[in-house]
Order: C-alpha cells, then structure tokens, then sequence
C-alpha cells in the first residue's frame, strides 16, 4: 500500500488535473474517467500505468467508481471533476436546461457517496455569476447538505502555469 495521498479525476479530458496532482509526487491517483476515446488514448500514451475508463458518468455510480479505485467511501482523499461546461460556455448553449448541465448535480451526488476528504470542481465562470447560477446555487446546497463548505474561486488560468488565456471557475 502506498503512503502517498489518494485522488481520482472524473470527467478528465486528456488528464490535467491528474498530471498536476502527479507531479507533486504526493498523490497517486487511482482512477480517471472521461468519455472522450481520444483524451483517453493520449493520456494512456502517457501514462500507461494509471487507470482510465473511458465511460459516459451520467449513469455510472458511485459505488462502481469506488470499486475500479480500489476504494471505500471516506477513503479517497482527493476528487477533481471538470463536468461539461458547453452548456454554459459563452460559446456554448447558454441554456439552463441543456443535458450536459445535469453532469453538475451528478458530480454533487458522487461526491456526497464517495465522501472524499476535499473535492476540486472546475468549469467556467458564468456558472457562479451569471443567469446560470441557480445550477451553482444547486450544487453549492448539495454540497453544503452533504457536509462539505464551498469555496468558490474565479483564477486566472495562466497565472497558474496552464498554457490558456482564460478564466476558471474552481470550486474547492
């Protein structure tokens, strides 16, 4: 067993998150998921020996995530979850109502099974301060009623080594 802390990355794209966490050499993460075949691949080119499913999570439970993680609830250390911002993206859909939104409250409700000891949400800003932000204010109760205090951060991405000149909503 490993003395290292443990993560996993939901909705991973091509593994940002992971690498960053790796690169500490304080975590090892157990799982990725993302249902991008391409993300998947380059990241598996990478880095062979971490585990990544490829896998729509809109009907995966939290239970399953645990199981592949080699894990129990309370056990994980660190979720990081990037769920689809299209839907509320400037050049997105703009819609409340978009299906991909719903991968927010989904995100709340595996955070609350697998109770992880902090959680690491990130998507675009006009969540938290636009007409969108009822889904925010959604989320943030979820979590609140799962025991968890929401702390949410507008960053600048470049200020923070990622090669893109735009903002991020973190919600830690």
């Amino acid at each position: 067993m490993s003395d290292k802390f443990t993560h996993m990355d939901l909705y991973a794209g091509v593994g940002g998150f992971t690498l960053g966490f790796e690169a500490t050499g304080m975590f090892e993460t157990r799982l990725l998921v993302d249902s991008d075949e391409s993300a998947r691949t380059t990241f598996q080119r990478n880095r062979p020996r971490i585990p990544y499913w490829r896998r729509d999570l809109s009907d995966v439970p939290a239970a399953k995530l645990m199981e592949l993680a080699r894990l129990a609830p309370g056990e994980l250390n660190v979720l990081t979850a990037g769920p689809p911002c299209q839907g509320l993206s400037k050049i997105g859909t703009r819609q409340l109502d978009d299906p991909r939104n719903r991968q927010l409250k989904h995100t709340a409700e595996i955070i609350e099974e697998i109770r992880p000891h902090m959680a690491i949400i990130e998507n675009v800003p006009p969540l938290f301060w636009d007409e969108q932000s009822p889904l925010f204010d959604e989320l943030s109760v979820m979590l609140h009623d799962a025991g968890y205090d929401v702390n949410p951060q507008i960053l600048e991405a470049w200020r923070h080594g990622v090669p893109q000149m735009r903002r991020r909503l973190i919600i830690i």
